[in-house]
């Protein structure tokens, strides 16, 4: 008879599910509570803390120390940063492609080829044991590399009867680095593969969702920021801008973009607390830099966003006839404003009476075909219905 294996302990199920199970003091991680949990100090981690209030975020460098104590810092700035980019709902741009991928590997693209570029290792991303191994590996390989020569010979006259010395010296082939990249994109294209895409995330978490420039405006509104002092970019062209506070970050607002009036605020002067403050809307940013989570853990002091701004006049956001959420009942069902009327006028209800008669007046212009004719019968008993 077989033995039979004892149930874990409550304590051993409740520790594998929770979410302190996940804890890495190697990663940048937030953390937060709720509901009575937050009122009694309860993170879920060893003994409680003197935080208790809901809505807070914390960071924890180490859950037991010699001292028996827990080490934690504010993790506000890095939690409020996030939900205020989510919702001004927009995708960044990056700049450099390799940036994309994982430190070991790196993108390969031959000159031929127009599609993405494929992935090979990258010796200078390896440690020097993770090298060594590889090395090992490579030369296991040679065998396979020289099958594929053969094999490519037949179609490539540059190889020809050449040995592998006489290819090396050859600047304008490749040879080994296409064997690579097909062997790695062999690897991790298998089914049965166990080996992680490599390929980094393109805004490294700052946004998941990729949203349409049309999209993020429909979807989101204007939020407020103060224009605080002049500011110059230099580039190839200098173009004068504004230093403007918005939605947390220091963003540039070029002045040649300015709509209506807009007065920068005076710092000596506190006379007119609304002065400098308008409504923005964010142009796609550019992400220059990452910041490291594992290891270093730098959080957002490590990320370079340089964003910028541009104002919105009053009335021009609204000046959309129809208003409604995009996707709605309200939104579909809405017809637009009196032509030649501007300054925004709102949608609203649909005249089912009005579209009766704009039918009838369009199946006299249409042709009489069978499944066009039919059509409009339907659509015309539907809305006749209504």
């Amino acid at each position: 008879m077989a033995a039979l294996t004892p149930s874990p302990s409550p304590f051993a199920t409740l520790l594998r599910r929770s979410k302190f199970a996940s804890y890495d003091p190697s990663i940048a991680q937030v953390f937060t509570t709720y509901g009575g949990d937050a009122h009694r100090g309860n993170w879920g981690l060893k003994r409680p803390l003197a935080l208790r209030r809901r809505g807070a975020y914390i960071t924890v460098k180490s859950v037991d120390t010699q001292a028996q104590q827990t080490e934690w810092n504010s993790g506000e700035n890095r939690a409020k940063f996030m939900q205020r980019y989510a919702e001004m709902n927009v995708e960044p741009t990056r700049r450099d492609p390799c940036e994309r991928f994982d430190s070991e590997f790196a993108p390969w693209k031959d000159s031929g080829e127009v599609e993405a570029p494929r992935l090979v290792q990258n010796p200078l991303g390896l440690k020097p044991r993770q090298f060594r191994k590889y090395l090992e590996q490579l030369r296991a390989k040679r065998p396979a590399f020289i099958a594929y020569l053969r094999e490519k010979g037949q179609t490539d006259p540059r190889i020809g009867k050449k040995s592998l010395f006489e290819l090396a010296q050859q600047p304008d082939t490749d040879y080994h680095a296409s064997f690579l990249a097909d062997e790695t994109t062999e690897v991790q294209n298998n089914l049965q593969s166990r080996v992680i895409d490599r390929r980094a995330h393109k805004s490294g978490g700052l946004i998941y969702s990729r949203p349409s420039f049309l999209q993020t405006y429909l979807t989101t509104k204007p939020l407020p920021g103060r224009v605080l002092m002049d500011a110059i970019r230099y580039s190839r062209a200098q173009k004068e801008g504004y230093l403007v506070g918005f939605a947390g970050m220091n963003s540039i607002f070029y002045k040649r973009h300015v709509v209506g009036d807009v007065k920068r605020m005076k710092w000596n002067d506190n006379s007119d607390p609304k002065r400098g403050v308008a409504q923005f809307r964010i142009m796609p940013p550019l992400l220059r830099a990452l910041p490291v989570v594992v290891g270093k853990r730098q959080g957002l002091k490590g990320m370079k966003l340089v964003t910028e701004v541009r104002n919105v006049a009053f009335g021009d956001d609204i000046g959309r006839s129809n208003t409604y959420l995009p996707g709605s009942v309200d939104y579909s069902g809405a017809f637009p404003s009196p032509p030649g009327t501007t300054g925004g006028g709102h949608a609203g209800p649909m005249d089912f009476s009005t579209v009766t008669a704009r039918m009838q007046k369009a199946m006299q212009f249409q042709p009489q075909q069978p499944a066009v004719q039919n059509t409009l019968e339907m659509l015309k008993a539907i809305i006749g219905k209504s």
